[in-house]
């Protein structure tokens, strides 16, 4: 059986978009929400503001029934950095038994928040048109600018459970 996704858009800034990732495969679903956005040491750049990890963590859990989520995705620069210290790991001691993915370094993705910000104020703040288009720029949307590899972590309940190298 065929791998389909649904994708809904949670919000959206000028600088970050928020979405859940609904992937079904063999009668199972996989919830994952993601937040793309700039990471800083102390937290993600969203709204012009700097969002500290327990305020990110209020937010998904605001907007998620916590309990269906598979995985949150944090699509941002240095989000992983200092391993327990880092924004991914202390989203993931908030929302336990949930898997929480940073990212160590600088992260490219393929579709950039402003342009996806643009495309949605040029249709006319079409949610559905944001959703589709995530689902087709979904694909390869992660991978480091000018590097040969990345380099994510993975947490669960603020504890690093396993570490991954993508080599292009």
């Amino acid at each position: 059986m065929a791998l389909t996704q649904r994708v809904q858009l949670i919000s959206i800034y000028p600088d970050a978009h928020m979405y859940i990732t609904s992937t079904f495969h063999d009668g199972y679903v996989t919830n994952e929400f993601t937040v793309a956005c700039h990471g800083l040491t102390e937290g993600l750049a969203i709204d012009n503001n700097i969002w500290p990890p327990d305020r990110v963590a209020e937010f998904i859990q605001s907007c998620t029934r916590v309990y269906s989520l598979n995985k949150i995705h944090i699509l941002a620069c240095n989000s992983a950095n200092y391993d327990i210290a880092s924004t991914a790991s202390k989203i993931s001691s908030i929302i336990r038994d949930t898997e929480v993915k940073g990212y160590v370094g600088s992260v490219y993705i393929n579709f950039r928040y402003k342009d996806v910000y643009q495309l949605y104020l040029n249709n006319e703040s079409n949610g559905a048109y944001i959703e589709q288009y995530l689902v087709r720029a979904g694909n390869n949307r992660v991978h480091t600018n000018n590097v040969p590899n990345y380099y994510c972590v993975i947490f669960e309940n603020g504890m690093m459970k396993k570490q991954d190298y993508l080599i292009k």
